[in-house]
């Protein structure tokens, strides 16, 4: 029996049922305040319990020593204060069910029981020793960490390979270091790379570990890596990592940008690895060029945010067919700045960035202010602007793409271009969202 559509637009009155879908109107220009200053800005994370801690990495060339260490802010960045953890070259926070861990240089693990108020420091060094050699040891930097069936994986940067602990780190076990090393000379691509036992073979520099869909990934400069817990070896994928060293979970895909320059046309923008094992690409470049230096990634359910190295900072709502640019407040034009890490809680968007000059520091923009579907302050009544015929909502000619949610703010279909076929919904209510001539119209409509 064929299904009756009504169509309904729902007027302001009620929008306090909708409180979680993102306004189409700007009231001002979205801006970034500074909220800190940290001169060597390594990395940002916000823990279970709501602490903003800061790894501050500032380097003596006169002793070839990093000072600088972990600060903590439990009043969301008004005030901070250093902790008492060595000063070390503090790359990563990962949290699990009791410590947060943070990534350190010489083969150390700072690990908190407290939210990050106090620290202690553990050690791989015994399980890298012979790949790095006793006299290399000070100089290994541990650069991602990821949590996998209950285990700390620490990934070294310096070709220590990667190592994973089942007690916090407690106790330490390296996995295979044989499969993962590569050849520069072949480009690092193929699979056959690991039946070549010449000398010219290196352990790859480990940039990102991610967990997606029951897998652990790593990727290096050249290479990607599954993981294969059976034999605690990696698989090489025949993938082209070039310096994969972001990634987030987007709309159910894991999403990998590269951290490097490059123009080629032909390399994606943002990789992607869908449920099915299948490796694609994210929507169109945010920019004109091709320039894919993308130096930090997040995504928090409604949102990917990419902070690029010289072209600004940018998020999509609608899986890459529309990048909004907020650079307002951001010293982009004022010579080098580099975003080092991307973070949100339920009111702000958070960017640790550094530069050479005083620009370095913790910069945050308000939620509220940006067009986000979980920000919404009210929802248009918008009965000129769309048309329903039963079975597909039809936005004006100068739409650009248009997306459905449920009444969570969950999507549940886009297209590109201004037809979007709900034929397939279950009945209920839904919320619209239409980006047209790079602004939004939003409303609201009934399946029954």
């Amino acid at each position: 029996m064929k299904l009756n559509y009504t169509f309904k637009l729902f007027k302001c009155l009620v929008v306090a049922v909708v409180a979680c879908f993102a306004s189409a109107l700007y009231a001002q220009t979205p801006k970034w305040e500074k909220i800190h200053d940290f001169p060597g800005t390594n990395d940002f994370f916000i823990t279970k319990t709501g602490n903003l801690l800061m790894a501050d990495l500032l380097f003596d060339w006169n002793t070839y020593a990093t000072y600088g260490g972990i600060y903590i802010s439990k009043d969301k960045g008004e005030t901070w204060t250093k902790t008492g953890a060595k000063d070390y070259c503090y790359n990563y926070f990962i949290e699990n069910d009791e410590y947060i861990f943070a990534a350190a240089g010489a083969c150390r693990v700072a690990r908190s029981n407290d939210g990050g108020e106090t620290w202690e420091m553990l050690s791989y060094q015994n399980q890298v020793v012979d790949v790095l050699g006793e006299e290399n040891l000070e100089y290994a930097l541990a650069y991602s960490m990821a949590i996998y069936d209950d285990k700390l994986f620490v990934g070294d940067f310096t070709g220590g390979g990667i190592v994973y602990s089942a007690d916090n780190g407690e106790t330490w076990v390296a996995t295979d270091v044989e499969t993962l090393k590569f050849d520069p000379g072949k480009g690092g691509k193929t699979k056959e790379l690991q039946a070549d036992k010449n000398d010219t073979r290196f352990v790859e520099n480990i940039y990102n570990m991610m967990v997606y869909n029951g897998d652990l990934y790593a990727f290096g400069t050249y290479c990607v890596f599954k993981y294969l817990p059976e034999t605690n070896s990696w698989e090489t994928l025949d993938i082209n990592s070039n310096f994969m060293a972001v990634g987030a979970i987007y709309e159910g895909k894991f999403c990998a940008g590269r951290s490097t320059p490059n123009f080629d046309a032909g390399t994606p923008f943002i990789v992607t690895l869908d449920e099915n094992g299948v490796w694609g690409e994210l929507g169109n470049h945010a920019t004109e060029d091709y320039d894919c230096n993308i130096r930090a990634m997040h995504s928090d359910g409604s949102a990917l945010y990419i902070g690029m190295q010289t072209k600004g900072f940018y998020y999509t709502q609608d899986g890459g067919y529309i990048w909004e640019c907020v650079n307002e407040g951001l010293p982009y034009n004022e010579g080098d700045f580099t975003p080092m890490r991307i973070k949100t809680d339920a009111e702000y968007i958070y960017l640790a960035a550094y530069s050479q000059d005083n620009n370095s520091g913790l910069y945050r923009l308000a939620k509220k202010d940006l067009n986000l579907v979980d920000a919404i302050s009210d929802v248009n009544d918008n009965s000129d602007d769309v048309k329903f015929d039963g079975a597909q909502l039809k936005f004006g000619a100068s739409t650009q793409s248009a997306a459905v949610y449920d009444m969570s703010g969950r999507l549940v279909l886009r297209a590109a271009g201004n037809n979007v076929n709900v034929n397939h919904l279950n009945s209920g209510a839904y919320l619209y969202k239409a980006v047209q001539n790079g602004k939004s119209v939003c409303g609201k409509f009934m399946k029954k």
